[in-house]
């Protein structure tokens, strides 16, 4: 045959090529997926300019689920997986928006402070992040970093730097926007999570990897590596320059662990690549103890 269009040639004969099937619609062009695995809580990501939208088994493979994530502004999504003592997390960044992880339940942001939810329902307006949320009878205050499985209706307020207060169960709230609800705390503001970074702004992290049990991070537009505390996700990022490392100066695009083996072992080396075509390799474990620069 000259041309096989859709037949594909076997040793046993011919096969037809497969279709598709449609697993599930987001409201915007999807810019990353990402899957979730440990244990019996396996998840799957889509991620998009603004939101990101768990599509583990979606109602409607055609209507677009209410987003885990939303008002979010960078869609070049880097994810790593990482294991700690309490768990397997997911962790994402995008150069424009705080680092967000996923612990087998919530998503949540990681900055400098601790993150709360300020669950709402009888919503009548959207909240904005990055507005300040105010209860009307005990004019507690707090940041909103980030609104988790919410609608206009219903769902939770991610904030920080809660003041004031606390915030009382069916009390109205308002943001400095348009936000308007009613406070559905009948047990009080819940504890998300209480991980934070200090030492680099998690907005400004563009890439994220593991390598040797360390999360690594790239600041972008820089020349600057971050690595925090062995088999943590939170705590001091410390600086791993390269400025004199790379010949043509230029900005890191993004790191990876190369393997002389088949596996995860000793020989393991991390890599450091840069915008003007250049890479560096390192031996070692331990970044602050026993580095050693292989070769550009």
């Amino acid at each position: 045959a000259e041309v096989l269009e859709n037949i594909f040639p076997t040793p046993e004969g011919a096969r037809l090529r497969r279709g598709s099937v449609k697993h599930a619609t987001i409201g915007a062009a999807v810019t990353h997926l990402e899957a979730y695995e440990t244990g019996a809580a396996n998840k799957f990501f889509a991620f998009d300019a603004t939101t990101i939208s768990d599509i583990t088994s979606p109602a409607s493979a055609t209507v677009a689920p209410t987003p885990a994530i939303q008002q979010l502004t960078g869609g070049e999504w880097s994810t790593a997986a990482m294991a700690t003592s309490a768990g397997e997390i997911l962790l994402g960044v995008n150069g424009a928006d705080l680092l967000h992880c996923f612990d087998g339940t919530n998503w949540f942001p990681i900055n400098g402070n601790a993150t709360s939810g300020l669950a709402y329902d009888a919503g009548s307006a959207d909240f904005a992040v990055g507005e300040t949320v105010t209860g009307g009878d005990s004019t507690a205050t707090a940041t909103i970093v980030g609104i988790l499985n919410g609608t206009t209706a219903a769902g939770t307020l991610l904030v920080q730097s809660i003041s004031g207060g606390p915030f009382q169960d069916n009390e109205a709230l308002t943001d400095g926007a348009t936000g308007s609800a009613t406070a559905n705390i009948p047990s009080g503001v819940t504890a998300i999570n209480a991980v934070t970074i200090s030492g680099l702004t998690t907005s400004d992290a563009s890439h994220v990897w593991v390598h040797k049990n360390f999360v690594w991070l790239i600041e972008k537009d820089t020349l600057n590596a971050y690595y925090l505390p062995v088999g943590a996700i939170g705590g001091t990022a410390t600086a791993f320059p390269l400025r004199g490392v790379f010949k043509r100066g230029g900005n890191l695009v993004f790191g990876a662990t190369w393997s002389a083996d088949s596996g995860d072992g000793r020989d393991d080396y991390i890599l450091f690549f840069s915008d003007q075509g250049e890479v560096a390799l390192y031996s070692g474990t331990n970044p602050a103890s026993n580095f050693a620069l292989e070769g550009v």
